[in-house]
């Protein structure tokens, strides 16, 4: 796959994204959200996330930054 290709279906902030959106629901696609920390990504992450795909037309996956991990699972969450 072209970097570039790659490059257009990654979005920073909602900011970005809100335009892409907006069109796939206009179209009518059904929009499927997941998020988590794959920075292992293993056999279960990728089950999971096919299954995700599964589930619509467009899977949006948005990844925890490391600080967000450790107060998920911190002792006080």
């Amino acid at each position: 796959m072209k970097l570039n290709t790659i490059q257009n279906k990654v979005f920073a902030d909602f900011n970005s994204i809100e335009k892409k959106l907006n069109q796939w629901k206009f179209f009518g696609e059904k929009i499927v959200f997941s998020y988590g920390c794959y920075d292992m990504m293993n056999a279960r992450n990728l089950a999971y996330l096919s299954k995700a795909s599964e589930m619509g037309t467009k899977l949006i996956i948005g990844l925890n930054s490391d600080h967000q991990e450790q107060l998920l699972n911190s002792e006080n969450h």
